[in-house]
C-alpha cells in the first residue's frame, strides 16, 4: 500500500490521500492545532476540500489527520497544510 498526501492543494480540489479509495472500509479523521476535531468521515474517497464538518470553509492553517483501516490495527498519520490563494 503506498499513501501520499498532499501539503496544500490549491482552491476547490481535494486533498488527496493516495489510494484510500481502493480501501473503502477506512475513516479519516482530521483535526486542527488545538486537537479540536474538524472532520470524521468513513469511507473517505479524497473528497476533503478544506471543510469542516459543518460545510464551513477553514483557515489556512496545518491539520493533522489519522486514516484508520478496516481490517488493520495499523494507523496512518500526518499533516495537510491548508493555503488558499487570495488573490
Amino acid at each position: 500500500m503506498c499513501l501520499s498526501k498532499a501539503r496544500s492543494s490549491p482552491p476547490g480540489r481535494p486533498n488527496t490521500i493516495k489510494n484510500s479509495v481502493t480501501y473503502p472500509g477506512n475513516s479519516l479523521l482530521i483535526f486542527d492545532a488545538w486537537n479540536q476535531r474538524v472532520l470524521e468521515q468513513e469511507g473517505y474517497a479524497n473528497t476533503w476540500a478544506g471543510k469542516n464538518m459543518r460545510g464551513e470553509i477553514l483557515p489556512d492553517a496545518t491539520y493533522y489527520y489519522i486514516l484508520k483501516f478496516k481490517h488493520s490495527a495499523k494507523l496512518y498519520s500526518g499533516y495537510i497544510t491548508l493555503m488558499r490563494n487570495t488573490q
